[in-house]
């Protein structure tokens, strides 16, 4: 990734379909070149989510669930905060997870806040746009009679679209610039906004082609397991460090866009 800080961009830019390939591929250099500080992060990450979703899921205390996404904003600031290190000196801080604790931690707190509040208003809102089309789909019509309009389908799916991309939007790079570049709440929420739709493109195509990718993994290590190892410890040890793994990139490749949004010294065009 550039080291290079200059040439920030308050809004965002537009960059070409081809820069979320870009993104893939930068995340995927910058986490084979120090695997095991990523692993260790993420290894950190994991540990605190897993105590925080058995509290959560207890509920021993009312609505304690609530917590749960400003905590995720939390972290994530931290994550933020790693990779920025990394993009600046190379080195995995690992204290750095924790900096969303220490700074900003109000702002992270509030967006994890507005997250949860989205997500709990906004299908009622569409469940009073939509109600007609939403009453007309009933599993009795289409498993028993045979009686749905296809219209009502695709618009239903649709409003849940627009619902991921809202929700998204808000929060995509929202974490980014309030750790790196300071931002207040709202200026980073409205530039979030405005990047993430200039480069809705590019987006989709990383996402769908890391799906690919991952998809084709799970297919070479289920093959692998089958052929050549065939011991259930392995496929054990696979699903466990997946995810603790993929965190790690996710991250790195979250971080990837915004550098490449944000920044236009950065090579991923």
């Amino acid at each position: 990734m550039n080291k290079n800080d200059t040439n920030f961009i308050p809004n965002g830019r537009h960059v070409s379909w081809s820069a979320g390939l870009g993104w893939l591929y930068t995340a995927w250099r910058a986490f084979i070149a120090n695997i095991g500080g990523w692993l260790l992060v993420a290894l950190i990450y994991s540990v605190i989510t897993y105590i925080a979703t058995l509290i959560f899921a207890s509920r021993a205390i009312p609505y304690i669930d609530t917590l749960s996404y400003p905590l995720y904003f939390l972290l994530l600031g931290g994550y933020m905060a790693v990779c920025d290190e990394h993009n600046k000196t190379g080195k995995v801080q690992l204290l750095l997870l924790f900096r969303g604790f220490q700074y900003h931690s109000l702002l992270l707190i509030l967006v994890g806040l507005l997250s949860f509040t989205i997500l709990l208003l906004l299908p009622f809102l569409l469940l009073t746009l939509f109600w007609q089309q939403y009453d007309q789909l009933s599993l009795e019509s289409i498993f028993y009679y045979n009686n749905f309009d296809t219209s009502t389908i695709i618009t239903i799916l649709v409003s849940f679209i627009v619902y991921f991309f809202l929700i998204t939007s808000l929060t995509f790079y929202t974490p980014m610039l309030i750790v790196c570049r300071r931002m207040s709440l709202f200026e980073a929420i409205a530039a979030s906004v405005e990047a993430y739709f200039k480069n809705i493109v590019p987006l989709i195509i990383s996402i769908i082609t890391f799906g690919i990718l991952l998809f084709l993994l799970f297919m070479f290590i289920a093959m692998l397991w089958r052929t050549v190892i065939a011991q259930p410890g392995f496929i054990y040890f696979i699903i466990l460090i997946s995810p603790i793994l993929l965190s790690s990139y996710i991250a790195l490749f979250l971080y990837s866009s915004y550098r490449s949004v944000f920044f236009i010294d950065n090579a991923q065009d």
